[in-house]
C-alpha cells in the first residue's frame, strides 16, 4: 500500500502543481487583460486631453478673429470718420475763404466806386 499511497500522492502533487500551475496562468491573463484595459483607458484618456485641448486652441483662435475684425472695422469706421471730418473741414475752409473774398471784393468795389467818384469831381473842379 505504500506504493499505492505514493503513487496517490505523488498524483495528488502534480495534480495540484496543475491546478496552481493553471491559476498562475489565470491570474497572468486576467493582469494582462487588465493592464491591457487599463493602458486602453489612459490612451483615451489622452486623446480627449488632445480633443480638448485641440477645441480649446479652436476656441481661442475664434475669438482672436473676432477680435482681429473688431479691431479691423473699427479703424476702418474711424477712417471713414476721420475722412468725414477732413471734407467738413475743408468745405467750411472754402466757404470761409470764399466769403472772406466776397467781403474783400466788396470793400474793393467800394473803394474803387469812391475812388472813381473822387477821380470824377477832381475832373469836374479842373
Amino acid at each position: 500500500m505504500d506504493a499505492y499511497a505514493q503513487q496517490q500522492k505523488a498524483e495528488n502533487i502534480t495534480r495540484e502543481a496543475e491546478e496552481t500551475r493553471k491559476t498562475l496562468d489565470y491570474q497572468n491573463q486576467h493582469n494582462k487583460e487588465r493592464a491591457d484595459y487599463e493602458d486602453q483607458l489612459e490612451r483615451k484618456r489622452q486623446v480627449d486631453m488632445l480633443d480638448v485641448q485641440r477645441y480649446m486652441q479652436e476656441e481661442q483662435l475664434k475669438k482672436q478673429e473676432e477680435m482681429v475684425l473688431r479691431q479691423e472695422e473699427q479703424r476702418r469706421k474711424t477712417a471713414e470718420y476721420e475722412a468725414k471730418l477732413r471734407t467738413q473741414t475743408e468745405l467750411a475752409k472754402a466757404a470761409a475763404e470764399a466769403d472772406g473774398r466776397i467781403r474783400q471784393e466788396r470793400e474793393n468795389h467800394d473803394l474803387i466806386l469812391e475812388k472813381v467818384k473822387l477821380e470824377a469831381i477832381e475832373k469836374r473842379d479842373t
